[in-house]
């Protein structure tokens, strides 16, 4: 699949794979650690994540993007509707119906944090829209590739409508 799916508890994992999606890691409730990133990499460079949509597993998922970043990992983002989790999600819809979501809403992390902060209003506040243009650009100042650093850059620039001149 080129690609690992990260997600928070075992039984996420269990009910993926049991619905024939294989490529799923669950960091079960413990901090993701650059040393589990490493382990993830060697088996591919893409990374999804898809944490519970509470706080506990929003600020998990923001925690760990850090890391993954820090080891170049190609790191999307993914909110599955209210109230579902991986595990519900799969056993509701199915496999073919988890795919489809996954490949049509998961989202690089610097549109993810943009789409966010527009759906709490964030992002119609100057200072709202400050803070999260700053915690992206903390983000982005992990990436050692500078390639994947200019790039990012580049993407923030156009998204957020300020000059890449201005953000650097």
């Amino acid at each position: 699949a080129d690609q690992c799916i990260l997600v928070e508890g075992y039984m996420d994992v269990l009910s993926l794979w049991q619905h024939g999606i294989k490529n799923v890691v669950a960091t079960s409730g413990t901090s993701l650690t650059p040393e589990q990133i490493r382990r993830l990499r060697n088996y591919s460079q893409n990374l999804l994540m898809v944490y519970d949509a509470d706080n506990a597993g929003q600020n998990a998922m923001m925690r760990g993007l850090d890391i993954a970043l820090e080891q170049d990992l190609h790191v999307r983002l993914m909110h599955l509707p209210d109230g579902e989790d991986p595990d519900s999600f799969v056993q509701q819809f199915g496999a073919e119906s988890f795919t489809e979501y996954t490949e049509k809403e998961a989202r690089d992390f610097v549109r993810f944090m943009v789409e966010n902060a527009e759906q709490t209003g964030t992002w119609n506040d100057p200072m709202g829209r400050k803070d999260v243009i700053s915690r992206i650009l903390a983000s982005i100042a992990r990436v050692s590739d500078e390639v994947l650093k200019e790039s990012l850059m580049g993407h923030l620039a156009r998204i957020s409508n300020i000059r890449e001149q201005t953000l650097r």
